[in-house]
């Protein structure tokens, strides 16, 4: 799970700050359907431990994920812009991989998550600030993807 603490903290809307805790609740069932869908426990470990041991997901989530959202010189926005990328264009990816009715769940799951971070970025008054900076977070993301 890519940490939400960072995002979380930094948003004053109850509302909002309510999504984020309701989304950590979320990522435990996910792993709890894991836990249930996938019987054998070397490839449950293998997939628990994907941002060790798949490098694909590495560099996605430690070397481009973790940079843009754990980093304090981003703006708010610009993390939030990267949190979207994240949830949708780097979980997409893995649909193919993954056991069909997991991801079904799952991806309905980070596909809200997606929703809420766009209508968040959509209430800030920043947001028509950053139109290039938007463009280089998502071409990044399409560029590891490819």
């Amino acid at each position: 799970m890519i940490p939400i603490h960072s995002l979380a903290n930094e948003v004053q809307a109850a509302e909002a700050r309510c999504f984020y805790g309701f989304r950590v609740m979320m990522e435990n069932i996910h792993s709890l359907l894991i836990d249930a869908y996938i019987k054998d426990p070397a490839q449950r470990e293998y997939l628990f431990d994907a941002i060790e041991t798949i490098p694909r997901i590495k560099r996605k989530s430690v070397e481009w994920a973790l940079r843009w959202i754990s980093d304090q010189e981003s703006t708010f926005a610009q993390r939030l812009v990267a949190f979207a990328t994240v949830e949708d264009i780097f979980f997409t990816s893995i649909k193919a991989r993954a056991h069909a009715r997991t991801y079904l769940l799952i991806g309905r799951d980070e596909g809200m998550h997606t929703d809420f971070a766009c209508l968040l970025f959509s209430h800030l008054k920043c947001r028509r600030h950053h139109p290039e900076v938007v463009k280089h977070i998502i071409g990044e993301a399409m560029k590891i993807e490819q």
